[in-house]
């Protein structure tokens, strides 16, 4: 398989497997397990396969019982983790609808099995993730039914599936405000503290006087660990000990990066969120992209809610339950206007903090060893599946709306995969800043080809050309976040 080489499964069915583990409805040579005679439709599976076909890995035996396509950069022995995008349980404005937010289960099942093909037994399978600091983990391992494909592994192969948390924290909220907090430490390798220093993306910033905004009221935290020459992640030593990294992120549209797909996907593997810049305050007049412009209300607004957080993040249990219990945070959406109609916090196309932040957690993932030391030369293999059964368009990554793609795409490049998925729904690459900025990047590069040497391989003669060929009539036409309309579309 080749960098360049990118997989491209389309399917006019574009429905999950409903029946856990969800076993393929196929007899396949090189399954490995006894065939359960079930005929539900699992186009997951299937779609997975065909992208390794289409890919040519172990071409030779395709079709025979010894096909062993992640043979070529999984090996007998080896740590590989599973990276999915568990962000939530549920869509924001409902809590039953899921499918659309997290990746499937049958899209882990369907991986697993391969993985376990090329490990032959020896070696381990670690499936992790960070969700949002205030999901409920049980509630997304159950929606996933990890339960059962681990029970599926551990009855027929005494093969033990590994799954872990990889937040140091989780949070509980009322009312939209942070009333308790409690630590969990999931990770069985810990975490380590890694200082970027001057290879950070926030490094020329540093002498701007910039004031960020992380992921809680504890402004003076986030700031803490980016400042001058010194930039800080807090980042699990367990993906730092893989020798393989599959990720396997959603295809969704995002308010903050315009859409959230592999390299944004590795965020979930740091400890704590608070160390990560989410905004800038002020406006682009003042060095800020918090908001695209200010007026009096938007003033008021900054002002009310600096100092609301201030008053937060002393931890007074009677003040917040004050807050909580007067739906302060409602009144507030009541007057200055909910988030998901008003553009503020960074979601727009001009946010310029969370593309940096980005680059420097895949500059780590990809050139730091397990002690946190930043190479020259990449310390891991990595592997890509995205899944678009079902993908997300509007208010993305939480609030927006489905979209029945019915597309599965993978590579051996997270950049390539990112931009072929990012033409596929419509949006032009150059247009988004973190795709720009890793093309400028030469120490430590996050890419291995150019734009028009990406080659896409598809079951869809559509598809099956240069992604460059693609014609912006034969994409999907997502509708970005409201923040990126009219701004990145093809």
């Amino acid at each position: 398989m080749k960098n360049n080489e990118v997989a491209v499964f389309t399917s006019e069915y574009k429905k999950y497997p409903e029946i856990p583990p969800y076993h393929p409805d196929t007899l396949y040579p090189e399954y490995p397990f006894e065939f359960v005679e079930k005929r539900e439709r699992n186009v997951v599976y299937e779609g997975i396969r065909e992208c390794l076909r289409l890919l040519k890995l172990d071409s030779k035996k395709y079709g025979k019982k010894n096909w062993n396509p992640l043979g070529e950069f999984i090996k007998p022995g080896d740590v590989v983790v599973l990276k999915p995008n568990l962000i939530a349980e549920s869509v924001e404005y409902d809590p039953e609808k899921w499918e659309f937010v997290i990746t499937h289960g049958s899209i882990i099942r369907a991986i697993v099995d391969y993985v376990y093909i090329a490990l032959k037994g020896k070696g381990k399978i670690i499936i992790c993730d960070g969700p949002q600091t205030d999901s409920n983990m049980e509630l997304i391992k159950e929606r996933i039914r990890i339960k059962e494909l681990t029970e599926l592994y551990k009855k027929n192969k005494n093969f033990d599936l590994e799954f872990y948390d990889l937040r140091n924290e989780v949070w509980e909220t009322k009312n939209g405000v942070v009333v308790s907090k409690k630590l969990i430490n999931e990770d069985p390798e810990g975490y380590i503290t890694i200082n970027l220093k001057d290879k950070s993306k926030f490094f020329e910033l540093d002498n701007k006087k910039k004031k960020f905004y992380g992921a809680y009221y504890d402004i003076e935290e986030t700031n803490k660990h980016h400042q001058k020459g010194h930039h800080e992640y807090y980042f699990s030593k367990l993906i730092l000990s893989a020798n393989v990294i599959i990720n396997l992120p959603k295809l969704k549209t995002h308010k903050k990066s315009g859409v959230t797909l592999n390299l944004k996907n590795i965020i979930g593997v740091t400890g704590n969120r608070n160390w990560l810049p989410h905004y800038i305050f002020g406006t682009p007049k003042v060095g800020g992209d918090q908001y695209s412009e200010k007026n009096g209300l938007k003033f008021l607004e900054e002002y009310i809610v600096k100092y609301a957080k201030s008053l937060l993040k002393r931890n007074n249990s009677i003040l917040k339950l004050f807050i909580t219990k007067l739906k302060l945070k409602q009144l507030g959406y009541r007057i200055f206007g909910s988030t998901s109609e008003v553009l503020r916090s960074g979601n727009w196309y001009g946010n310029d903090t969370v593309w940096r932040m980005i680059i420097d957690l895949n500059t780590i993932l990809h050139y730091a060893d397990k002690e946190g030391n930043l190479n020259f030369d990449e310390k891991r293999k990595f592997f890509s599946i995205v899944d678009g059964i079902i993908g997300m368009q509007g208010n993305g990554p939480m609030a927006g709306i489905p979209y029945f793609s019915g597309i599965i795409v993978a590579g051996k490049d997270f950049f390539n995969v990112d931009l072929t998925c990012t033409k596929l729904m419509g949006f032009d690459y150059k247009k988004i800043r973190l795709y720009n900025e890793i093309y400028k990047e030469k120490n430590f590069p996050l890419f291995s080809n150019k734009y028009e040497e990406i080659l896409v391989l598809s079951n869809n003669e559509i598809y099956n050309k240069f992604l460059k060929d693609i014609r912006r009539e034969d994409t999907l036409h997502f509708i970005p976040h409201f923040g990126w309309l009219n701004y990145i579309e093809l």
